[in-house]
């Protein structure tokens, strides 16, 4: 009986010591990097006291912004 006991004893300490040992994560984790920035746009629009004219309002800056993008070189990681 006292030979039992101790056995299983052992399995179980050897059990819970080797799955430990296999579940260490091995991977090199680095720390996310901000990519420097390409071009800087200037507002073109100014928006005093918070409040926007209802014809600055409409007019879009979409070619300008998309020109910035489709320009910029690409980040590689």
């Amino acid at each position: 009986m006292r030979i039992l006991r101790f056995a299983s004893l052992l399995a179980a300490a050897l059990l819970f010591t080797s799955s430990s040992l296999l579940a260490q994560d091995t991977r090199k984790v680095t720390e996310p990097v901000i990519p420097s920035s390409c071009v800087t746009l200037n507002a073109n629009i100014a928006a005093p006291r918070g409040v926007i004219a209802l014809a600055d309002e409409q007019k879009l800056d979409t070619e300008r912004i998309q020109h910035a993008l489709d320009t910029a070189p690409l980040v590689k990681p």
